[in-house]
């Protein structure tokens, strides 16, 4: 497989890779439980980078924008780690809009197949099998629509190309959702003090008591993301609906180019 760089190439990716870097100097999202810790509002332009450059370009531009956002700081080695979240995002969603030999649906949906089952490696898999109930919905959207998400994309009809904005917007949100939960279990312990597990479990506990839900019948790490899983839910149909109404209006612009990088 030959892949090569010109100058258009490099001169987009420092554009995007930029972009996240300015991007996260902004607030954020905080997450529940974990005091400082924040869900970057780069997450939102993930799918939009893969779309508009393609799944190895665009997983590059991504990969560059989150190391350079890391050590500007403050930087944690858990930020460092969570850098191939929002690559596997951008591969993903370039995989979907792309017809190439190799970086095409078939992989986009491999990787969301793969996270997705990797979830019932951990240790809390099977104590949440329902957990990545919305992960599996995209891979099921994904298997839908296959290769026509392409189509979607190139079509001058506003609501297809609004339908294949948002499914691969959706699937690389997923991706980067399960690819964060992935790490941040395999840090519990190591780089995230179990301490601040039960401190997140106790927060979510009092949020949920606050509007009248019982006791979640969960505890550890299972209660945690049992408990996230409605804000979880809630939080990436807003960033899809985002990303969607991005992306779909620069490929509006862009008219009958639609994409940055051609594959």
């Amino acid at each position: 497989m030959r892949f090569s760089l010109g100058t258009k190439e490099i001169a987009l990716m420092s554009v995007f890779a930029a972009l996240i870097v300015m991007i996260t100097r902004l607030p954020g999202i905080p997450i529940i439980g974990f005091p400082g810790s924040k869900i970057e509002l780069s997450v939102v332009i993930y799918p939009v980078i893969g779309i508009l450059l393609g799944a190895q370009i665009g997983a590059i531009s991504v990969l560059v924008g989150n190391f350079l956002s890391w050590l500007i700081p403050t930087s944690t080695l858990l930020g460092f780690l969570m850098i191939p979240a929002g690559v596997l995002a951008a591969l993903v969603a370039g995989s979907l809009r792309s017809n190439h030999r190799i970086f095409n649906w078939k992989l986009g949906f491999a990787v969301l197949a793969a996270l997705n089952v990797s979830w019932y490696l951990t240790p809390i898999g099977l104590d949440a099998p329902f957990y990545p109930v919305l992960h599996w919905a995209a891979l099921a959207l994904v298997a839908l629509f296959r290769g026509n998400l392409r189509t979607f994309l190139e079509s001058n009809s506003r609501s297809r190309l609004l339908l294949g904005t948002g499914v691969c917007s959706f699937a690389a949100l997923m991706s980067d959702s399960m690819a964060g939960n992935l790490i941040f279990i395999c840090a519990v312990g190591w780089i995230v003090p179990l301490q601040s597990v039960l401190n997140a479990v106790v927060s979510l506990g009092v949020f949920w008591a606050k509007l009248g839900i019982p006791k979640l019948p969960f505890t550890g790490l299972t209660a945690l993301f049992m408990g996230a899983l409605v804000i979880m839910a809630i939080e990436r149909t807003i960033m899809t609906v985002i990303s969607t109404l991005i992306g779909s209006a620069l490929l509006r612009l862009l008219g009958k180019g639609r994409y940055l990088v051609s594959s």
